[in-house]
């Protein structure tokens, strides 16, 4: 540990980083703050759940989660004038995005609620509002998914493998 910071708003549910690591971003209690690296006091930024930082810096993805929708504003850094980030479609976001959801191109990584058991990926182009499940060869349910320094997706899933018996008493 090289350094702790004093936080007492809550506990923690999501942390993000600027790019150049000066600013904590946690969303904690439902509300997102920042926090200097430095120290001092962590600034409210806005009601939120989840935090994702734009690898330019240069805005916030907020998600707020509003039983039975879940919401995602954009949130300049430099400027007071969010905007809320809507989807088309019938997908919708299944569990809270990561920190390095958000792509070199804007282009925002969740897991997708769907009409089957499975929680596929998706991808949000924030220009359309279209959502993009990424196609795999089997099924599970993701939970957690980034993007990696070289574009690519990492992700963290829960398959299931099930078999079913029959059990007869004996004669």
């Amino acid at each position: 540990i090289a350094r702790r910071l004093p936080f007492d708003h809550g506990k923690i549910a999501s942390l993000a980083a600027t790019p150049d690591g000066k600013t904590l971003y946690c969303a904690a209690g439902g509300t997102i703050w920042a926090i200097p690296r430095s120290g001092g006091e962590p600034k409210r930024i806005r009601a939120g759940d989840a935090v994702a930082v734009d690898p330019s810096g240069k805005y916030l993805i907020v998600e707020v989660v509003e039983t039975p929708v879940t919401r995602m504003w954009r949130v300049p850094l430099e400027s007071d004038v969010e905007q809320e980030v809507l989807r088309s479609g019938g997908l919708r976001p299944a569990a809270v995005i990561m920190p390095d959801a958000i792509g070199k191109d804007g282009r925002v990584l969740s897991p997708l609620g769907s009409s089957s058991r499975f929680w596929p990926t998706g991808v949000l182009d924030q220009a359309t509002g279209s959502f993009s499940p990424i196609k795999l060869d089997y099924k599970t349910d993701f939970h957690a998914v980034s993007w990696a320094p070289d574009g690519r997706v990492v992700g963290v899933g829960m398959g299931v493998v099930s078999h079913i018996w029959r059990f007869m008493p004996a004669n």
